[in-house]
């Protein structure tokens, strides 16, 4: 979720392109953004310091369903 998010490279090509695709349903696990938050608290996610709420509207707009 995150690397897609952030247009990561370490997102398989594969991957983003179904992601990608319209056809296909896309969704994420609300516990996804508490394990965000977890690592976020802890220091593991340095380079990515948006906040969740920011976090979940991106993902809504990026078509992601919960």
């Amino acid at each position: 979720m995150l690397w897609f998010l952030d247009d990561h490279p370490n997102l398989p090509r594969g991957v983003l392109a179904e992601m990608q695709e319209p056809d296909n349903d896309v969704g994420f696990s609300q516990i996804s953004l508490f394990e965000i938050a977890i690592k976020q608290k802890i220091g593991n996610l340095p380079d990515f310091t948006a906040e969740l709420d920011a976090i979940y509207l991106q993902s809504l707009r990026a078509g992601l369903r919960v």
